[in-house]
């Protein structure tokens, strides 16, 4: 996990089908990342991240 200051990200991407559709699939991704980076923000412990990251 690594914080990089000031960084501007552009992310392009076309995801097909209805506007349910894309809802539901942004909602999973969203879901896994937070998943994967929350359980590594645990790891580290509460001395090196702080409670508000």
């Amino acid at each position: 996990m690594t914080y990089v200051p000031d960084a501007c990200v552009y992310t392009i991407e076309q995801i097909e089908g209805s506007g349910t559709g894309r809802m539901v699939q942004n909602f999973r991704r969203w879901s896994g990342n937070m998943l994967r980076n929350g359980s590594r923000a645990i790891a580290l412990g509460p001395f090196v991240a702080k409670p508000f990251i």
